[in-house]
């Protein structure tokens, strides 16, 4: 009699109908390295252990996660298959739709725009400080200075960022005219406070 940690052996009928698969698959499985208990020859049929049964099907989907082909059966071969294929449809489309943006694309620009950033904020110092002896007090010297701040930002605010468009086309915006509206109510608060 079978101790409480004896696990029964099932037949190949039965250990299809607990994996939901069909005996043939329980053969296939077998050529792979399923574990068999008792082979199975003429006459004698063969006997499974199902937790080792089980144990090796996770192992397999374990490998099969993780990209190893060889232990992929054809059903999640092909459910994987169907998967990368719907995966490739919906990039394609959302490509179509112009919803997504090349990395690399990203990365130039971004990094071109910082460079020019960069440039024309360090450019500041050099346009401003030989205005600076010339101006009657400190308030003047404020204003030249934000002067050349604000120049540096419209200039570096323009096309900067637009993804594969043509610096040389400009700004739709540009056209209109910068909003100056923050800007002067700031330069107002700042003359309020300085004087």
């Amino acid at each position: 009699m079978p101790s409480a940690v004896d696990h029964p052996l099932v037949s190949q009928t039965l250990i299809a109908g607990i994996c939901g698969v069909t005996t043939d698959t329980i053969r296939a499985w077998e050529r792979k390295g399923c574990p068999v208990e008792r082979k199975g020859r003429k006459g004698v049929a063969a006997k499974y252990r199902p937790a080792d049964v089980i144990r090796w099907r996770e192992e397999q989907a374990a490998l099969a996660a993780s990209g190893n082909l060889a232990a992929m059966d054809m059903k999640e071969a092909q459910r994987r298959k169907v998967a990368a294929e719907a995966a490739t449809a919906e990039l394609n489309l959302a490509k179509a739709k112009g919803e997504v943006v090349a990395i690399d694309l990203v990365g130039r620009e971004v990094g071109a725009a910082l460079a020019a950033c960069r440039a024309r904020l360090m450019s500041i110092g050099a346009s401003v400080a030989p205005k600076v002896d010339l101006a009657p007090d400190t308030a003047a010297v404020k204003e030249m200075i934000d002067d050349a701040i604000y120049e540096a930002l419209d200039e570096i605010s323009g096309v900067t960022f637009e993804f594969g468009a043509d610096p040389e086309e400009g700004d739709p915006q540009d056209a209109a005219g910068p909003s100056d509206g923050d800007d002067d109510a700031a330069a107002e608060a700042d003359a309020q406070r300085m004087g």
